[in-house]
């Protein structure tokens, strides 16, 4: 970031652009302190002073507790007919206290009823608002107002706090490029795992592995843990001849090696195995998802020496493997082989 100045009514930030305190406060978070789903931000920079609600939107603001309702109870956002509804349409007080309206586009029902009972229970604690305007208050300058300078050393602190940490490259060119996105998505945490599709708001019938209906599957379960996951890489060590697997999180599996193999073109060659292994793994556990017909645990060892050996004689520079050789000892291959220019 170069600059942070006002323009107007609004702050401009190059090279992004920006209008609002909300605004900049998500530019923040997301850019800069890295909470993700803005916990406790807001308070570390404002303080919202709510009176009459009129002018503090319900469900994006943070201003019951410390994350926004919409982050909160996203099944209930996604059923709310007007999003950008504010605090007194949503809330009006009695004598008996407040009363909530709602406008549903459809009935809450499952998990989001039970959002709605959550919901209310935090509304049931609030004080009556009083008949001022709503306000923010700056908590880095004393008189409470914004300042743009305030801002950009708060900015500047944050990025000299935060510097990046470089990560693993997902690149390696003995395999498919498909390979690689997988298992950058699966580094990112972004594969489509039940829990996952659970914390986006999606209901589904159960959050458990599909594969072995045992526990609920996330990343670790789906790719480490799952008993045919555990399976196939069982095989793998059997097949290479290890006593142990170098990786015990699906953290690991983007940069594994072996100790016993030391040259750059061996350890890629073994990595690439590890990576065509994941990759089966989850492509079986898809074909029981949508299909129902996973494969076998000997089928699926067959399928991972097949195209291992098939994509890396292809794509790596002067690599002849020997097919018999490849199924019987596979660590050999890679111990023995001596790069040659033009293997990157």
């Amino acid at each position: 970031m170069t600059r942070v100045h006002t323009a107007g009514n609004g702050i401009t930030c190059t090279p992004f652009r920006v209008t609002g305190l909300h605004s900049y406060i998500a530019f923040v978070r997301d850019h800069v302190v890295g909470h993700g789903d803005g916990s406790g931000l807001t308070n570390d920079l404002v303080d919202d002073v709510k009176c009459t609600g009129n002018d503090t939107s319900f469900w994006n603001e943070i201003w019951c507790g410390t994350v926004a309702f919409k982050l909160k109870y996203p099944r209930l956002h996604r059923l709310e007919s007007f999003k950008t509804a504010r605090i007194a349409d949503r809330i009006f007080w009695t004598d008996n206290g407040p009363v909530m309206t709602w406008n549903w586009a459809s009935n809450p029902r499952w998990r989001a009823a039970a959002e709605l009972l959550n919901l209310e229970k935090d509304l049931l604690d609030l004080n009556q608002f009083s008949n001022k305007p709503d306000t923010w208050t700056w908590k880095h300058e004393k008189c409470g107002k914004y300042t743009s300078s305030s801002l950009s050393n708060l900015l500047i602190n944050a990025f000299v706090a935060n510097k990046p940490i470089p990560e693993p490259t997902v690149i390696n060119s003995l395999i498919p490029q498909k390979i690689g996105i997988f298992m950058w998505r699966m580094h990112k945490n972004k594969l489509l795992v039940r829990i996952e599709l659970d914390n986006k708001g999606i209901d589904l019938h159960s959050v458990l592995c599909p594969v072995c209906d045992d526990c609920v599957e996330c990343i670790q379960h789906a790719m480490i843990s799952c008993k045919s996951a555990a399976s196939v890489w069982d095989k793998l060590r059997q097949w290479w001849s290890l006593d142990k697997l170098p990786f015990e999180v699906y953290s690991d599996l983007i940069d594994c090696s072996l100790s016993h193999i030391n040259s750059k073109t061996g350890t890629k060659i073994w990595q690439a195995v590890v990576w065509i292994t994941a990759y089966f793994i989850w492509k079986n556990r898809n074909a029981k998802v949508f299909g129902n017909n996973a494969s076998s645990i000997p089928k699926l060892l067959s399928d991972i020496q097949s195209k291992s050996f098939e994509w890396i004689n292809d794509r790596g520079c002067n690599i002849d493997l020997d097919w018999h050789s490849w199924v019987n000892n596979p660590s050999a291959c890679a111990l023995n082989f001596k790069p040659k220019d033009g293997i990157g």
